[in-house]
């Protein structure tokens, strides 16, 4: 259950066609392919598979290294739950804009 596994392809194919840009758009969890409230140990088993696909002595890809380090921040900020928190503040921020305020009292 959750979100579906990246495929190397796709990962390769996002990098190629709309750069690093769109690879850090993603959050960690939809970068790894698991659920956001997964178990860190299945963030750590994507990342395996992931991560032997694109390590940069193993692959000939030119978006190897990129990959490779997205891929390994995405863990990190997974297992810190950083993200979550940055994630918390955005939907915050972009609720409680002026104009939502405005909103909500027009309609109360």
């Amino acid at each position: 259950e959750g979100q579906p596994e990246p495929t190397a392809a796709w990962l390769e194919g996002l990098a190629r066609d709309e750069g690093e840009e769109a690879l850090e758009r993603l959050l960690p969890h939809e970068l790894l392919g698991v659920g956001e409230f997964s178990p860190v140990e299945a963030a750590k088993a994507a990342f395996r598979r992931l991560g032997r696909h694109f390590h940069p002595d193993k692959s000939a890809s030119p978006h190897s290294a990129l990959l490779f380090d997205q891929l390994r921040a995405a863990l990190d900020q997974f297992k810190s739950g950083s993200w979550r928190t940055a994630q918390d503040d955005d939907d915050r921020r972009r609720f409680f804009t002026d104009a939502a305020v405005v909103e909500l009292n027009r309609t109360s």
